[in-house]
C-alpha cells in the first residue's frame, strides 16, 4: 500500500483503491456529483520551481516517479532520500523526490505517476508557467508550510515525516488562487477609568486577513485545512496562525468550493518585532547548488565534507555556437569516473541534459569534482547540485 499525504504540494489519487468512486480513487475531472458542472482545474507552479514529494509505503519494493506531457514521459525522477519509520504499528517506508521544472516542464500540463508493484497513484494535473503577472496582480498567493516540532509520529506529522522534506527549513509549498483584501486585525485597548481622566493600561495591535479561494476542488479545502493546522504556515512569506476554523461552500452550481480562511499575523512586523526570518529548529543545508554560466573550458569545484554528488546539469549558453559538444566529469583532471566521454553528449538547443550521480561522499575531508568541454565555440551552463548524507 503506498500514500501520498493531503500535505504533498502535488496531490496524488489511487485510482485502482476500491470499487466505487470517492476522494481518494477519483480526479478532479471524472468525480461526478449528479448533474453539478465540474469546473476543470490545474495545479499552478512557477517556472523552475523545485517542489519536494514525499511518499510512504508498507513495503520497500522498487518504485519510480515519471512525469508526463499527456501520454508521452518527460523524464523519470531520481529518487532524492528513503528513509524508514518504525513502531508498535509495524513499519513504514518513506520515499523522497526534488522535482526540477526546468524548461522540459515550460508551458505545459503535467501528470505524476507514482509506481510500486501494482500500486499507482495519479496525480491532479500541473500546469508550470510564469505566475509573475498574477503574483503581481495578486490574484494567486504562494503558501509555505511546515510541523518544525512535530514529536514521531504519522499522525501528527499528517504522514510527512517533515524531518526528512530535503528543501531549506524542511518546507513545503504550493500556490492557490486566491485574494486577501478583507482584514481581521486584532485591536483592543484596556482602559483604567478615573474621576478626573482615563488611562489606556494595556492595548494590542495585530494584523490579520480574510484569505478567500477562488474556485477551487474539494480536495484543495481539505488541503487547506490540513495545513493551516501546522505548527508553521506563510502566505507571501508572512507567517500566520489560524483563527477558528476554514469556511467552505459550493462555487455556484458546480462540484468546486469556495474557501475562506481568517487568520493572524504571528509575529506582526514593524509593530511588535523587527525580524521577519522563519526559525526554525534545524538549520542544515541538506542542499548546495554551484551554478557556473559561459564555461568555455576544463574547470574544477569543491564537493563539500558529508555530502554527495547528487546531479550534473549542462546546457548550451545563449551565445554559445551551439555546435556538438560532450562533457567528462570525475575525480581527477581528466576522470571519467562520473561522466564518460561517451555518455556525456549534451543536447543541442538550450534544454538541459541531466547526469544523476548520487556518489558517496568523503567523511573526513572535501574532495573535487572535475569537468571538461569538449566542441568548437561552444559555452556552457551549469547547475551541480549535493545533498547531505549524514
Amino acid at each position: 500500500m503506498i500514500t501520498s499525504s493531503i500535505c504533498n504540494p502535488i496531490p496524488f489519487v489511487n485510482e485502482n483503491l476500491g470499487s466505487y468512486p470517492n476522494r481518494l480513487n477519483t480526479l478532479h475531472a471524472n468525480l461526478r456529483h449528479g448533474n453539478r458542472l465540474i469546473i476543470p482545474y490545474c495545479h499552478k507552479f512557477n517556472k523552475d520551481d523545485v517542489v519536494a514529494l514525499q511518499f510512504s509505503s508498507t513495503t520497500n519494493e522498487a518504485r519510480t516517479l515519471i512525469s508526463y506531457d499527456g501520454s508521452t514521459a518527460i523524464e523519470t525522477i531520481a529518487i532524492y532520500y528513503s528513509h524508514t519509520v518504525s513502531g508498535s504499528e509495524g513499519t513504514r517506508y518513506f520515499y523522497d523526490y526534488l522535482v526540477m521544472l526546468d524548461s522540459a516542464y515550460y508551458d505545459k500540463i503535467v501528470t505524476f505517476k507514482f509506481t510500486q508493484s501494482t500500486n499507482v497513484l495519479t496525480s491532479e494535473p500541473v500546469y508550470i508557467y510564469d505566475l509573475s503577472d498574477e503574483i503581481d496582480a495578486g490574484t494567486i498567493k504562494r503558501i509555505d508550510y511546515s510541523n518544525f516540532d512535530r514529536i514521531d509520529s504519522d499522525l501528527d506529522g499528517n504522514l510527512i515525516n517533515w524531518l526528512f522534506v530535503p528543501t531549506a527549513d524542511h518546507l513545503m509549498f504550493f500556490y492557490l488562487d486566491g485574494i486577501d483584501l478583507e482584514s481581521n486585525d486584532k485591536d483592543e485597548s484596556e482602559l483604567l477609568e478615573g474621576s478626573i481622566n482615563d488611562q489606556i493600561i494595556s492595548a494590542l495591535l495585530k494584523p490579520g486577513i480574510k484569505f478567500q479561494t477562488g474556485a477551487i476542488p474539494k480536495h484543495e479545502v481539505l488541503r487547506l485545512k490540513a495545513v493551516c493546522a501546522l505548527d508553521f504556515i506563510a502566505i507571501n512569506e508572512i507567517e500566520y496562525l489560524k483563527n477558528g476554523s476554514v469556511e467552505d461552500q459550493s462555487f455556484g452550481n458546480s462540484t468546486s468550493r469556495q474557501a475562506t480562511i481568517t487568520l493572524t499575523e504571528k509575529k506582526a512586523i514593524n509593530i511588535n518585532v523587527d525580524n521577519i526570518g522563519y526559525t526554525t529548529t534545524d538549520t542544515v543545508d541538506w542542499i548546495v547548488t554551484v551554478n557556473r554560466t559561459g564555461d568555455l573550458s576544463a574547470f574544477d569545484i569543491e564537493i563539500p565534507v558529508n555530502y554527495m554528488l547528487h546531479t550534473i546539469m549542462a546546457k548550451h549558453s545563449s551565445d554559445s555556437s551551439m555546435n556538438q559538444t560532450t562533457i567528462i566529469a570525475g575525480t581527477t583532471l581528466g576522470g571519467t569516473d562520473y561522466v564518460s566521454l561517451l555518455g556525456g553528449k549534451i543536447k543541442l538547443g538550450t534544454a538541459p541534459t541531466r547526469f544523476i550521480i548520487h556518489d558517496q561522499p568523503s567523511f573526513t575531508a572535501a574532495s573535487r569534482l572535475y569537468v571538461d568541454i569538449t566542441g568548437s565555440g561552444v559555452k556552457l551552463d551549469f547547475k551541480i547540485q549535493f545533498i547531505l548524507n549524514e
